[in-house]
This record gives structure tokens, sequence and C-alpha cells, in this order.
């Protein structure tokens, strides 16, 4: 049997944010693909960044609120080509920078071997545990907090005996 060459994954991806304050974005965005670029496997080819904009805060009824320069959010996205060396570089990149959006622009088509998707298929499993071992952490964190809170939190009454009035001294009855 010939020896195959694997065959190279080109996808575009789509990195969005939101926060504060505008300039902060591009930086941070910047770093991301930077670090993108950095994972083994993993060839950052073109991308398209987008200009910070400003999100607009409205209310129930979508009427827009007016807020200070601080409390201003703004939202931004990039879209990034990738070429990797495999299907596990993908799925990395899917959970380690979650993405908005995923193109896999090649292959068309995929070819696995049950070892290499059974492999596939627990890294995926194994990253599902760990971040649902955070959730019920971050969970049980939250109700122990909440306990604590409502402790301190209790509401001391000052009931005083109906035949009394707000000095304290006995109602006369007339």
């Amino acid at each position: 049997m010939a020896n195959e060459e694997k065959q190279k994954i080109k996808a575009t991806i789509i990195l969005e944010m939101i926060g504060r304050p505008k300039e902060h974005l591009a930086e941070v965005m910047a770093k991301i693909i930077e670090e993108i670029g950095k994972e083994k496997g993993v060839k950052v080819t073109g991308k398209k960044d987008n200009e910070p904009k400003n999100l607009e805060n409205k209310d129930k009824e979508g009427k827009v609120i007016e807020v200070s320069e601080e409390q201003m959010l703004y939202t931004t996205f990039s879209e990034v080509d990738l070429e990797m060396d495999d299907i596990f570089s993908l799925i990395k990149i899917s959970f380690v920078y979650m993405p908005a959006n995923i193109e896999i622009v090649s292959p068309h088509d995929f070819k696995f071997s049950n070892l290499d998707f059974g492999s596939l298929m627990n890294g995926v499993i194994a990253k599902l545990h760990n971040y649902d071992s955070v959730a019920k952490a971050a969970m049980m964190e939250n109700q122990i907090l909440a306990r604590k809170l409502a402790q301190f939190s209790k509401p001391r009454l000052n009931i005083e005996p109906a035949d009394q009035d707000d000095n304290g001294k006995k109602k006369s009855k007339k």
C-alpha cells in the first residue's frame, strides 16, 4: 500500500469579543490570534480584523439607554484563516479558543480509522468532563456563598407587643 500523505485542513474561524475599553479589545484579539498561530500543527494564513463598535444598551421595550463612557461596552470580531495538520488540531482550537463559527474549506471529505476516531472522541469527552467539573465546582461555591450571605443578612426583627407604644410604654385602654 502506498504511503498516503495527510492532507492539511483549511478552515476559517470567526472569533468574537465583547468588553471595554475599545482599544483593549483590539489588543486582546491580536494576542489570541498570535496564540492560535503558536499552537502545534496550526498555521494562521490570513486574518481580517473588524473595528470594535459600540454595543447599544437597550431597555425591555428596546429603547436605547444612554450610558457613560466607563460603562460603554464594545464588540468586535475577526475572521481567521487557518491551515492545520490534522483534525485534532481543529478540535483543540475549537475547545480552547471557542470560535463563534468554523467553516471547513478543505478537505471535502474526512477519512478516519476507528482508532483515530476513538481518540478524537475521547479527547472531546475529556474536555466535556473537565468543563462539567468546573461548572459543578462553581455551582457548589455559589451555593456556599449564598448560604454564608444569608447568615449575615438575616433581617433583625424588632417586634414589640401590641399593647405597647413606640416608646415601649403600655398603651392606655380608653
